[in-house]
């Protein structure tokens, strides 16, 4: 995943970074880096539980109200 792919996808289903960040329990900062390259850090590779998360989601877009 990309970040502009993983914005899209939060913009699909209502979300911006920062509630994303609070339905997760994420920092946003964190989450805002993902996909892209952090400063002194590199590439922030997205956990492994996002894409699969979201597919949830997409699928399912009434757990978001729940």
């Amino acid at each position: 995943m990309t970040a502009p792919e993983f914005r899209t996808r939060l913009k699909a289903l209502g979300l911006t970074i920062g509630g994303f960040a609070l339905l997760t329990g994420v920092n946003a900062t964190t989450a805002s880096y993902w996909g892209r390259d952090r400063p002194g850090a590199g590439l922030q590779d997205f956990p492994g539980w996002v894409p699969l998360l979201l597919a949830g989601w997409e699928r399912s877009p009434d757990l978001l109200a729940a």
